[in-house]
């Protein structure tokens, strides 16, 4: 008979799981324009007291702009909305609600900036005031310009209508931000197409895009350069120098954020990401190793989680996949893909397709 045990988690096993773990209580959302979310289930006959209570969420939720949410309970939130309004795009109706002024801080500092291109990088580069677990991009593709928003943490419900919330909110945005004219010229949506997609078509009006690497907007860069009406310069310094001061993010996730963004622009180097961070390699590796992780941990946290959602959301093969999360081919992401899931790609793609991502 075999008497053998299981063999305890190592040390650096545990000082990883400790920093990666599922513990909700770790990343939060600032509520912002969701506190409209229930004067609009309302209108539907929603119960929101009952709601709240069957989701265990704190029945004053939506009292304060300022007060947060488990970032891990904003998709249960979401789709308990579009279950028990009977609409199932109800983030996506529920975005259309939000203005720039709703993301607080960070909103003021965009009406203040002096062009649509320096608002939407203030939105990028100070999101994490507002919201943890998801990040926002700007980048340039030639005559096109691309905000976007992706999640970077593990395990998160009904990630579908989070998208849909956030690439509703952009499209406000960008459009009280350029004014009269700004039309996108393509929504990419990281999620699978939805039976009906009817109200995706009416409410952008552009070409859509289901199953992509990322959920973005996409529009003339030339908008960039529009300055913003009713901006104050002295304002924006002022919100400048405050949103700059509030930046608290811890080192590891800080490093997740900036990886998921470096993905999206093809780049991996640790390098680069402590010349992003403002340090130097070994400054970086000292400080990750004081908490018992590597960069390469980083970095597999977070390209597991984005290969979870490409297998689960999209059509994209493994080998568009393997390049997305910055692999020179299949073979290798494959492997890595065994030692993180112990499953091949395609094995948990079969079980786990057009579901959300988390467990």
């Amino acid at each position: 008979m075999n008497t053998s045990v299981p063999a305890a988690p190592s040390a650096r096993k545990i000082a990883v799981e400790s920093v990666f773990g599922t513990d909700p209580n770790l990343w939060r959302q600032r509520l912002g324009g969701l506190v409209k979310l229930p004067a609009r289930l309302r209108e539907f006959g929603v119960d929101v007291a009952q709601m709240l209570e069957d989701l265990q969420l704190d029945p004053r939720l939506f009292e304060q702009p300022n007060a947060t949410i488990r970032y891990r309970d904003l998709g249960r939130l979401l789709h308990a909305a579009g279950e028990r309004s009977g609409y199932p795009t109800l983030a996506l109706m529920h975005g259309r609600d939000w203005s720039v002024a709703d993301a607080g801080l960070v909103g003021s500092l965009a009406l203040n900036s002096p062009t649509v291109g320096t608002a939407l990088e203030s939105l990028a580069v100070h999101h994490h005031l507002n919201g943890q677990g998801g990040c926002v991009f700007v980048r340039r593709l030639g005559e096109v310009a691309e905000l976007g928003y992706a999640v970077y943490i593990r395990d998160v419900p009904h990630i579908e209508h989070i998208y849909d919330a956030i690439i509703s909110i952009g499209f406000n945005w960008l459009t009280e931000l350029c004014g009269r004219g700004w039309e996108p010229t393509e929504v990419r949506l990281s999620r699978p197409q939805p039976d009906d997609a009817g109200a995706y078509r009416r409410w952008f009006r552009t070409r859509l895009q289901f199953g992509a690497e990322v959920t973005s907007i996409r529009f003339p860069a030339h908008w960039l350069a529009r300055p913003i009406e009713g901006a104050d310069p002295a304002r924006f310094r002022r919100l400048e120098e405050k949103a700059t001061a509030s930046d608290h993010l811890e080192l590891v996730e800080k490093l997740q954020r900036s990886l998921r963004v470096s993905l999206i622009s093809g780049i991996s180097s640790g390098d680069l990401l402590a010349e992003l961070l403002a340090m130097h390699r070994r400054t970086l590796s000292r400080r990750l190793r004081l908490q018992g992780i590597t960069f390469r941990d980083v970095l597999d946290e977070v390209r597991h989680e984005v290969a979870r959602q490409l297998l689960a959301m999209s059509d994209l093969s493994v080998d568009e996949i393997a390049a997305a999360l910055g692999y020179a081919g299949a073979s290798p992401f494959v492997r890595s893909f065994k030692r993180w899931s112990g499953a091949s790609p395609g094995q948990w793609r079969r079980e786990n397709s057009g579901a959300s991502t988390a467990a």
